[in-house]
């Protein structure tokens, strides 16, 4: 017989659980005890402090940790260089953008006396998300108006007031049936061109807006956008944003789509070597329906996990072939260093 995890005492027959790891627990202690935000199983010890979000120490190893304030980020992240910063602090605190670290007071970093650079269009000090345009650091609403481009295909089109072009304005993506047919066209795509087969089904599920999606321990960032997909593989289901143009949502499907594939056939992988394959898939989905300005600035997106990420498989697959890319995934945990090199250098 077990031990219980918490009392000690061993655990007759039908009087407890246990599970894979050896951890056991008697039905007595697991009442009251709240459940892990990962595993679902009895918190007797968490690794979290003060968050209704429990995380037992066991799955903390599945989580970044804030750079600032060192908790576990269970929920939405900002991630800069080599640095991941809880919603709550990223929203605080400007980020120095030679080194990453998070400014408390005044506008220079007390680590390397870098800038905590201000929007060239409002003015703000950057506590989120910023991109580049013609040497100047803007915010995302300020990005793209001084851009001129469509928030969603990247053409420089007339645009209304949410910076959406006509052409992506209509026909959009309304309700579960049409989101079906769109990924039963997105599976064939990545059947017969890329070989990729997902033998379990899954659900579909459409969110109503981008903060509707269940946030997990990753940053799901897509060409600056909130978060437009999610692949949740414990419950074998994905989720897109209903109401975004259909060729948009059929990219977004690809590459959660490959995340399905990921969950049957690959290893305990990388950040970048999973995210950078899932968005290799959404580039040539992309290719596909002739949004090549959207797949370009995927590949020059200055991202450490899905910017890097793509372009090192791109890399890879100038090397190997598309065909042997997708069989090399099957055993990939991590970049090489001579890959990594590359694609810096080409990016």
């Amino acid at each position: 017989m077990t031990e219980c995890c918490s009392c000690g005492l061993e655990i007759e027959p039908s009087r407890g659980r246990s599970w894979e790891d050896g951890l056991a627990c008697c039905f007595q202690c697991e009442k009251g005890q709240p459940r892990c935000l990962w595993c679902r199983r009895p918190v007797f010890e968490a690794a979290t402090r003060g968050s209704h979000k429990v995380i037992c120490v066991y799955c903390a190893p599945q989580f970044p940790r804030c750079d600032h304030c060192q908790e576990l980020i269970h929920g939405d992240c900002l991630t800069y260089l080599d640095k991941a910063y809880c919603r709550s602090c990223a929203q605080r605190y400007p980020l120095c953008l030679e080194c990453g670290q998070a400014i408390a007071r005044g506008g220079e970093c007390p680590v390397c006396q870098g800038p905590a650079r201000a929007c060239a269009g409002c003015g703000a000090l950057f506590a989120d998300r910023w991109l580049v345009f013609e040497d100047s650091w803007y915010c995302l609403p300020c990005y793209w108006r001084a851009c001129r481009r469509c928030r969603f295909c990247q053409e420089e089109k007339p645009r209304n007031h949410d910076n959406v072009c006509r052409d992506c304005h209509a026909p959009t993506v309304s309700g579960p049936a049409a989101a079906r047919r769109l990924l039963e066209d997105v599976q064939l795509f990545c059947r017969e061109e890329l070989g990729l087969w997902v033998e379990d089904p899954y659900e579909l599920r459409l969110a109503r807006s981008a903060s509707a999606i269940p946030k997990l321990h990753t940053d799901a960032y897509t060409l600056s956008l909130a978060t437009v997909g999610l692949w949740a593989e414990r419950e074998r289901a994905m989720w897109v944003v209903e109401g975004y143009p259909v060729w948009f949502t059929s990219v977004i499907l690809g590459h959660e789509h490959a995340h399905a594939w990921q969950s049957e056939n690959c290893p305990q992988q990388s950040q970048d070597v999973m995210e950078g394959f899932a968005s290799w898939v959404e580039w040539r989905v992309a290719h596909s329906l002739g949004y090549a300005t959207f797949a370009d600035n995927m590949v020059s997106l200055d991202c450490p996990i899905y910017g890097v990420g793509l372009r090192r498989c791109l890399q890879l697959e100038r090397q190997l072939g598309p065909a042997r890319l997708v069989e090399k995934m099957r055993s990939l945990q991590s970049f090489s260093l001579w890959t990594s090199f590359r694609a810096w250098i080409f990016s």
